[in-house]
């Protein structure tokens, strides 16, 4: 029934709605992310318009997207929008005023959510997302090149004015040097199934450098993730986030060999990859203009 009156409301101007349910496992897998981007892009070039959702009948607690803040925001980084737009119930976000909350117009790329001066100000309870929940789906979408609007969806003409480029709401600026697409995924999608702990030069060097990570820096693992999984990378007993990657090798096959040099490595054992995780699928934990450029190995 719902999705009958979107296809009425859309026949009012010759367009037809396509359903699409997706859930965060499907786009977890780089082969159905791919997958997912090529039915989008096919449904837009026939001149349909996708009604996204996430498919509640096989989305787990421990698979899901939370809100739809954030499917957006992912959406956005899958097909490479030019443009998020986040309707609410204001007119966008509102700062701390002499009078009183005011309309904080544009915020600059690159801008850490904690960092917006916020009003306080009473929201209605309608969605699962609220307004913080916007501003770091804004953050996601930005790393990824996306102009992102937040702003008034009771607003009449909202939409075709953020289409055409009229100033409305609040505009997050995109970053100027957007992360490829590989690693937007990586970052965004691919969840995050195990951990290894490694010293502080291995930490100084993924964030400055743009090494890969070798078994040499590593101290420990934890969990039981296999090769191919995304590992998150942490460093000293604070455990600080490092960043996040595709391991080359088991948990237990990293254990292994863990503070060894290259060449301890190949002895114990020869089938292993030379590295840990490669710089190239590594991206680092806070957000970046871009990672460093690449660089040597740790």
């Amino acid at each position: 029934m719902l999705f009958q009156r979107y296809t009425e409301a859309f026949a009012r101007h010759d367009v037809v709605p396509a359903q699409v349910l997706l859930t965060s496992g499907d786009l977890a897998l780089r082969a159905s992310y791919l997958n997912a981007r090529n039915t989008l892009h096919r449904l837009t070039e026939l001149g349909a318009v996708p009604v996204i959702n996430e498919n509640d009948t096989t989305a787990t607690d421990e698979v899901t997207f939370g809100d739809n803040d954030v499917l957006a925001a992912q959406v956005a980084i899958l097909l490479g929008a030019r443009w998020l737009l986040l309707l609410t119930d204001r007119e966008g976000l509102y700062g701390p005023g002499p009078g009183g909350p005011e309309l904080i117009g544009d915020v600059p790329a690159g801008t850490p959510p904690a960092s917006l001066p916020l009003a306080a100000m009473s929201g209605s309870g309608r969605g699962r997302g609220g307004i913080s929940s916007k501003i770091a789906s804004a953050s996601m979408a930005t790393g990824g090149g996306v102009t992102c609007v937040i702003a008034s969806g009771s607003d009449e003409g909202v939409i075709p004015a953020v289409a055409s480029g009229h100033h409305v709401g609040t505009r997050f600026s995109p970053a100027a040097r957007p992360e490829p697409a590989f690693k937007l995924w990586l970052r965004h999608a691919k969840p995050t199934l195990g951990r290894v702990v490694v010293d502080d030069g291995a930490a100084a060097a993924l964030r400055d450098r743009g090494t890969s990570l070798l078994a040499v820096g590593v101290g420990a693992t934890e969990g039981g993730s296999q090769a191919g999984d995304d590992d998150e990378v942490v460093s000293g007993a604070a455990r600080t986030r490092v960043g996040k990657g595709v391991s080359a090798g088991s948990s237990d096959d990293i254990r292994a060999v863990a503070g060894m040099k290259s060449e301890a490595v190949r002895q114990r054992l020869p089938e292993a990859a030379p590295q840990v995780i490669h710089r190239d699928e590594f991206v680092l934990a806070e957000p970046h203009a871009a990672d460093p450029a690449p660089g040597g190995v740790v």
